[in-house]
């Protein structure tokens, strides 16, 4: 089944009305190497959509930003997550210097950022925060991952031998029998205590 997108859009420069009015944002940068960690959206039927499809499995958040002008230029994906989470938040004004670190941001921008949205109190209220939880691992990083938890909950290996033994009655799936031919390529005995 192939998977729905949810595009996510970043700002590339702070928008009109911030104290950083039109300098770059270096969100691409932040998500790429972990120091964004999530985004703040309003409160919105399209989120609540988006929360049932991406924790059904159903859907992937593509996260992007125009290569120029906004809405008159071509998007540009920075990022896509299968793990993304939408949660909805209240935020009170204590909290703010958490949320702008996660965000990215300094707490001057992060302030300036919401400086209209925020109630009587001076909190922000309620949002949904978007953790992107991007797995920043590489393909031999998740298959070596892959590789060590088969072995340390479904497989016993005795590399003295070279002999791997199924401990649990478990078919193995696509991912376990890739990896158990590559073992018997390397000449280990693989055993089937099925």
């Amino acid at each position: 089944m192939k998977k729905k997108i949810i595009v996510l859009m970043v700002a590339k420069n702070f928008l009109v009305g911030h104290r950083r009015e039109g300098e770059p944002t270096n969100f691409k940068e932040s998500i790429l190497k972990g120091i964004k960690k999530h985004t703040i959206r309003g409160i919105s039927t399209k989120w609540d959509k988006a929360r049932e499809d991406l924790e059904a499995g159903r859907a992937v958040l593509s996260i992007r930003q125009w290569t120029g002008k906004p809405y008159r230029s071509p998007q540009v994906e920075i990022a896509r997550s299968e793990h993304a989470t939408i949660q909805e938040r209240f935020i009170l004004d204590s909290e703010c210097d958490v949320y702008a670190k996660n965000d990215g941001l300094m707490l001057d921008d992060f302030n300036s950022w919401f400086k209209g949205s925020r109630n009587e109190h001076g909190h922000i209220g309620r949002v949904n925060v978007i953790y992107f939880n991007i797995d920043r691992r590489t393909k031999e990083q998740r298959r070596r991952y892959h590789l060590h938890n088969m072995i340390r909950y479904k497989y016993r290996v005795n590399a003295r031998q070279k002999e791997v033994r199924l401990m649990r009655t478990v078919k193995p799936n696509d991912k376990d029998v890739k990896v158990l031919r590559e073992l018997i390529k390397k000449g280990y005995n693989v055993q089937y205590s099925i």
